[in-house]
């Protein structure tokens, strides 16, 4: 029979700590100290007694004032676990550095660096290289430049396209492939996607508390991603629902404004429009992630919890709603077509300027696609299709690897054929960006084919890991660049665009007052009341559409 530590096994069979006055050895049996020599608390015997230690001479002595007896039997002005140096007490010893997992170690491995600037406790601080700043500073000016742009040209479906595009960086993530360790560390830092906004909205504490830890996945869990649905979106979820109150009080605020009040109806009526549009870009931008964080609960879920059935519940109404708006999408693209067809059989365009007016709230869907045939229009739908594929994929088949990405590779480049033949972009603009952010997503998965490949034949060596992560990285700061300079230009094309509708609008309806006020100088000598009240009714109409004339032309 063994004894657990610090136990010795008496002669009737039990196990029990040794008498008072004696300590065990290490043959497991209890001894008194030799002679001249005292017992301490902590079970051995040592020259001084208890409080006491050794000095040079042989003798024993207390501990000078502001001193610590350590548990060797020596003194020192640091408390146990410290050690002293010139500029204080120290974790570590000398030439050792105090590494984030608290331990002492003598270098600092990557993605760490050697802190001699720090005290009195010398530490490894995070390393970033030129390319890590590089790729931080493009990531956050792209997301930037692309909320703007959003907000900017609401009825462009620009913003999605980034976002789902960017997300094959999140998606890699949960690959199940041997990476390089400048690679793991770049990993942590790639987000989702551009679109939404991260506000950082609290979760209230009773409700978080009340969400029990559920374990998931392996590749999950090495990125840090929680079980709950609702953690996990709660941004997303709190953000999208202030967009549609917003949304909800403009709707109020236009049926209360009188229809006198034109003007006032009219820029009400524009930010609605406009918010109306960035509501759907925000929604078909999260789809994927939505997908993403319900499948990923599903598949551990147990109900019970009222967190849990919250959770569950927002899920099958977001999936209702996702399967909704995508049929929706469907009939009203449907519609477009039948009017196009009914338009051009009676050589009456006023039909599709009617169609785009009475539906201008949800422009994005449409408008910036070629209208030759369904298979145009319908790009959002294949786009944000394959997004949420890719979500699919990654959450239910994270032990095929190789299966895995080699599906994302017969996506992405049945997406860039159907780019080439069908080019269902009207702008080029719109094209380039996309057939440019494609060839990166195609490029970022035939290097996972690579490297899924390699780990199937155990042949994987260091040398090709820090090669393929090195072109990951350069991808991803790429992605990151090109997103920012397209939003750019569609910011400045944006701004362009609109100044010189204002100033088209400007000039036309000038030429309208003087062709008004030459009517009324020609008709001086013989005027005609009639008429004149019929000018008169308009200038008033100019002058409370448009600020920009002024009332003393309008007057003369």
């Amino acid at each position: 029979m063994n004894c657990q530590n610090g136990y010795y096994l008496h002669s009737n069979g039990v196990c029990a700590l040794c008498p008072e006055g004696q300590y065990l050895l290490s043959n497991g049996s209890c001894s008194l100290c030799p002679e001249n020599l005292f017992l301490h608390s902590n079970g051995s015997c040592l020259t001084c007694q208890e409080g006491q230690y050794i000095l040079s001479n042989g003798s024993c002595s207390m501990c000078p004032e502001d001193f610590h007896l350590l548990s060797n039997g020596s003194c020192s002005i640091c408390h146990e676990g410290l050690f002293y140096y010139s500029d204080g007490c120290q974790k570590c010893q000398e030439n050792y550095f105090l590494y984030p997992n608290d331990t002492c170690i003598s270098t600092c491995p990557y993605p760490y660096i050697e802190d001699y600037t720090s005290s009195p406790l010398k530490q490894c601080k995070p390393f970033q290289s030129i390319a890590e700043i590089i790729f931080n500073v493009t990531q956050s000016a792209a997301m930037a430049a692309t909320q703007v742009a959003t907000a900017l040209t609401s009825k462009s479906p620009g913003g999605v396209m980034v976002g789902i595009a960017g997300r094959i960086f999140f998606i890699i993530k949960f690959l199940n492939i041997t990476r390089s360790i400048e690679l793991e560390h770049a990993l942590q830092t790639w987000k989702s996607n551009f679109v939404p906004i991260d506000f950082n909205f609290l979760m209230p504490s009773e409700m978080e508390e009340n969400i029990p830890e559920t374990p998931v996945p392996r590749i999950f869990e090495k990125r840090q991603v929680l079980a709950s649905f609702l953690l996990n979106s709660w941004d997303n979820l709190i953000f999208i629902l202030i967009i549609i109150v917003i949304f909800i009080l403009l709707q109020i605020l236009i049926l209360s404004v009188k229809k006198d009040k034109y003007k006032w109806l009219r820029i009400i009526k524009r930010i609605k429009v406009s918010v109306q549009n960035y509501l759907i870009t925000q929604l078909y931008a999260i789809y994927g992630d939505l997908i993403f964080y319900i499948i990923l609960e599903l598949r551990v879920i147990y109900l019970g919890n009222w967190t849990i059935n919250l959770s569950f519940t927002i899920e099958l109404i977001l999936l209702l709603f996702i399967i909704t708006s995508f049929t929706l999408h469907f009939l009203l693209l449907v519609k477009y077509q039948k009017i196009k067809k009914e338009a051009q059989n009676t050589n009456n365009k006023e039909l599709l300027q009617q169609f785009q007016k009475d539906y201008e709230g949800v422009q994005m869907l449409f408008i910036d696609f070629k209208d030759d045939s369904l298979i145009h229009q319908a790009f959002i739908i294949y786009i944000t299709s394959r997004d949420m594929l890719f979500s699919l994929v990654i959450t239910t088949l994270f032990g095929l690897t190789l299966f895995q990405v080699t599906i994302f590779l017969l996506l992405n480049t049945s997406l860039l054929i159907y780019l080439i033949l069908k080019r269902p972009f009207k702008e080029r603009f719109e094209e380039i960006q996309q057939f440019t952010f494609e060839i990166i997503i195609l490029t970022v998965n035939i290097i996972e084919i690579i490297g899924s490949t390699l780990d199937n034949m155990d042949s994987f060596g260091s040398n090709i890991q820090i090669v393929l992560g090195k072109l990951l990285i350069i991808l991803n700061v790429g992605f990151n660049i090109c997103a920012l300079l397209f939003m750019i230009f569609k910011i400045v094309f944006s701004i362009k665009s609109a100044y010189q509708d204002y100033k088209q609008k400007k000039i036309v309806k000038r030429r309208i007052v003087t062709r008004i006020i030459r009517k009324h100088k020609q008709r001086a000598k013989n005027p005609i009341r009639s008429s004149q009240v019929n000018d008169i009714s308009i200038i008033k109409t100019l002058k409370s559409r448009n600020d920009d004339i002024s009332i003393q032309n309008l007057e003369l």
